[in-house]
């Protein structure tokens, strides 16, 4: 039986966690070049839409943000229209047709000062934690 996703709430002015799975677990973020558009597309769409991007990273298959909404109710829209430009961005570097690049994704509104700081440095240590980098400065 398939997991329910639990609901989503979606609230102005609010600090959100996002995470997003590459399809099937997939190494299609590996390459500096695939990570890159993923970084510039979300920049990008997240000026557009004048929200604050806090910190993020990005592994092989899956990556993190921390950033604060304008128009929550905006999130599902935004999410879809990163997903889509990376995809179609990727596969054609990849020289890939229609290839499904990302699973889902999951959001979670952070709730105070402790909760943010507790997202910010699970950031900070997920290239850790994945075994990519001996410590979080590097």
């Amino acid at each position: 039986m398939a997991k329910p996703y639990p609901r989503h709430y979606y609230l102005n002015d609010t600090v959100y966690f996002i995470t997003a799975h590459v399809y099937k677990k997939h190494s299609y973020l590996d390459s500096e070049n695939n990570k890159q558009v993923l970084l510039d597309t979300l920049n990008n769409v997240l000026d557009e839409s004048r929200y604050k991007l806090y910190c993020w990273v990005i592994l092989k298959d899956h990556y993190h943000f921390l950033f604060k909404t304008r128009i929550g109710e905006k999130l599902p829209g935004l999410m879809k229209q990163i997903h889509k430009l990376v995809s179609i961005q990727i596969n054609d570097l990849d020289e890939k047709k229609r290839r499904k690049v990302f699973q889902n994704y999951w959001d979670c509104c952070i709730r105070d000062k402790k909760d943010f700081y507790l997202h910010f440095n699970y950031i900070h240590q997920n290239p850790v934690k994945h075994g990519y980098v001996e410590d979080e400065s590097e």
